[in-house]
């Protein structure tokens, strides 16, 4: 995992006061209005997907950055995937990463990578003490940006062809090969 660029804390999102998130932008207003227009906490309060926010350590704000996380699950042949090719004929659970966003200001310090890196130790942890059942990671990247992202983590485009949003997938075997062995 890459260095910290200074100490912060991941918190599940409990106080959903909009105020609290209207100095985040991370340049996409579709993010920005997941925390500021209340989805966030409609998705929480409706047991859709957990947010969980990157904060400085010992403070409250500014949110750095934020992901969240749920459920899925892909149909064998949807999409073509060579990782899903030995799995039986019905929905394949993964997990899904809904949103993941970072403050512009922050950007390119690794707190994007730190935040994947969370959600790849949780599905770890879970998969391996038989908590859930999950073969990968996919989400649904909005722009180039988001592909050029996600590709540096290892994700693989698996459908989308010239239009946004396009489907991304890592199998389990990658990250837990990461954090098996350092």
């Amino acid at each position: 995992m890459d260095p910290q660029p200074f100490p912060v804390d991941f918190r599940p999102v409990t106080d959903f006061s909009r105020g609290k998130f209207k100095p985040f932008d991370c340049d996409n207003d579709e993010m920005n209005n997941y925390l500021k227009r209340g989805i966030a906490h409609k998705n929480h309060k409706s047991n859709l997907s957990p947010c969980l926010v990157i904060v400085p350590k010992d403070q409250d704000e500014p949110v750095l950055g934020y992901i969240s996380v749920s459920n899925s699950s892909v149909e064998k042949g949807d999409p073509p995937a060579p990782q899903l090719t030995h799995f039986p004929n019905y929905p394949i659970p993964v997990t899904l990463i809904g949103r993941l966003a970072v403050s512009n200001v922050q950007q390119g310090r690794g707190l994007g990578r730190r935040l994947l890196m969370r959600v790849f130790f949780a599905q770890y942890q879970s998969v391996i003490n038989n908590h859930m059942g999950s073969v990968g990671v996919i989400t649904d990247a909005i722009d180039q940006n988001a592909v050029d992202f996600y590709s540096k983590n290892d994700f693989e485009v698996l459908h989308g062809g010239d239009s946004f949003p396009k489907r991304m997938f890592i199998p389990n075997k990658t990250f837990f090969d990461a954090i098996e062995n350092p």
